[in-house]
């Protein structure tokens, strides 16, 4: 909880607020202000879909195809594996990209962001950004410091939704490229700390199950 904080802490310090062009905490030599950037703007914007279910070639059961990610494979902000894996046929009819991609959830689990380390297809509900010339672990902080706002595109729906237009008219404060890689690699380290933190949590929650069930009749 206290790392959570701290992150929160400093996404609102190491970001500028809205309408702002300067964050409150920098790293030392930079003082360039920010400029306002569409998400289209950033690198190639792909959507995401799903090669027919009903074509049993396009799927493999053996865990050994092709990565195929839905918002229910994230759960952290870097991705490796997926539930459901593409065949060699289905990932040519997938919608691809390179790893270190964002991808950013914009139907229904909206805010369910990553990072890809292996190339990856991905569903209907998810908008990659192809990082063009900017840094994709900046690109995905700057997305978690704005969440609510970029969920509020979606209205109040019955299933939020954020259309591809949408999306890449979204815009969000962006320094030079050398400060963009300072800030990825600042936030980087939080979350990795972040999760071996809630890795240890997990087996000692196990470990309490385990005791529980063998202690008490």
């Amino acid at each position: 909880d206290k790392l959570l904080a701290m992150k929160q802490a400093y996404l609102h310090e190491m970001f500028p607020a809205e309408g702002e062009r300067v964050p409150k905490r920098r790293f030392a030599g930079f003082t360039d202000p920010w400029e306002q950037r569409e998400l289209g703007d950033l690198g190639d914007v792909v959507t995401g879909n799903t090669p027919s279910t009903s074509e049993k070639d396009n799927w493999t059961d053996d865990g050994r195809g092709h990565v195929w990610i839905t918002p229910a494979d994230i759960n952290w902000l870097i991705v490796s594996d997926s539930e459901r894996r593409l065949s060699d046929a289905g990932w040519k009819k997938a919608r691809t990209v390179p790893a270190k991609s964002v991808l950013i959830t914009s139907i229904a689990s909206i805010g369910k962001n990553a990072i890809n380390i292996v190339p990856s297809a991905f569903n209907q509900q998810i908008n990659a950004i192809v990082p063009s010339g900017n840094d994709a672990y900046f690109i995905l902080s700057a997305m978690v410091k704005e969440t609510q706002r970029f969920a509020s595109l979606a209205g109040q729906t019955a299933t939020a939704i954020i259309n591809k237009t949408e999306f890449e008219k979204f815009t969000i404060s962006l320094p030079i490229l050398d400060e963009q890689i300072k800030i990825g690699k600042f936030f980087a380290r939080i979350d990795c700390l972040i999760a071996l933190e809630q890795r240890k949590l997990a087996k000692v929650q196990s470990l309490k199950q385990a005791f529980l069930h063998e202690m008490f009749v």
